[in-house]
């Protein structure tokens, strides 16, 4: 999961399509953290 984060600064940070896929990562990590930590 976190090995995309190290090519992203290595892409155009303006393409949309690839800002909606890491919007939709990081909301997903998020909510999967935020579940562990709450169940």
């Amino acid at each position: 999961m976190f090995r995309r984060m190290k090519f992203l600064p290595l892409l155009p940070p303006f393409i949309p399509r690839l800002n909606e896929l890491f919007a939709k990562d990081v909301a997903g990590i998020l909510s999967h953290y935020t579940a562990a930590l709450f169940h």
